[in-house]
């Protein structure tokens, strides 16, 4: 399965104001051109690390044939009219706005809204899908490409504090070595102190 985020998180003045103060510059907005790249690349770290987007933001997924499961006999009745299912691997998944399905000649068809449903009630999200509405058989490699977007809300005031700090706290330690020749694993004890927090995904 391919993950791909297609948009960027909104770096909002809310979360600019908040770099400046962990970074010891008060009011002065001169290097907000620097916070806001930092907070930018510090996001996507802090995302990758803990496997949990946060901000919100579109992602690519094109999943195999093989990934495509039926529906486990004991599951519970949330979406009990479809009969397959397909496991996401992004926590915090909160929209699929589309679903294409290919064809073992490459010809796609796009499923309708109510050919699918996402049941993102846990990390370990999951698209349910009806046999009835696909163009079998499906192409062995990428045969179902999904635009979901994932994360906790659109802006900075969204994400949670334990997730913020550990942002601000990596954008305050880029911040200060900016042009040092700092050792990685300095870095990494910063991102380690999220640990805790980690989506382990087996």
């Amino acid at each position: 399965m391919e993950i791909k985020r297609t948009s960027d998180p909104v770096v909002d003045a809310g979360a600019i104001a908040e770099a400046r103060s962990w970074c010891g510059l008060g009011s002065d907005t001169s290097e907000d051109a620097t916070l806001r790249l930092l907070i930018k690349a510090c996001t996507q770290d802090v995302e990758d690390y803990l496997r949990l987007p946060l901000v919100n933001q579109a992602y690519r997924i094109l999943a195999d044939r093989d990934e495509v499961g039926m529906r486990p006999a004991d599951a519970d009745a949330y979406a009990s009219t479809f009969d397959l299912v397909l496991p996401l691997p992004l926590a915090n998944v909160s929209a699929v706005s589309s679903v294409k399905a290919y064809d073992v000649d490459g010809v796609s068809t796009t499923l309708a809204g109510t050919d699918y449903a996402l049941d993102a009630r846990c990390d370990d999200a999951a698209l349910y899908l009806n046999t009835g509405v696909l163009p079998l058989p499906l192409r062995k490699t990428e045969c179902l490409e999904l635009a979901v977007t994932a994360g906790v809300g659109a802006s900075s005031t969204s994400v949670p504090a334990k997730f913020k700090a550990l942002i601000l706290r990596l954008v305050a330690f880029d911040f200060e070595h900016r042009g040092d020749d700092v050792n990685d694993a300095d870095r990494c004890k910063v991102l380690e102190t999220g640990a805790a927090n980690r989506v382990i995904r087996l």
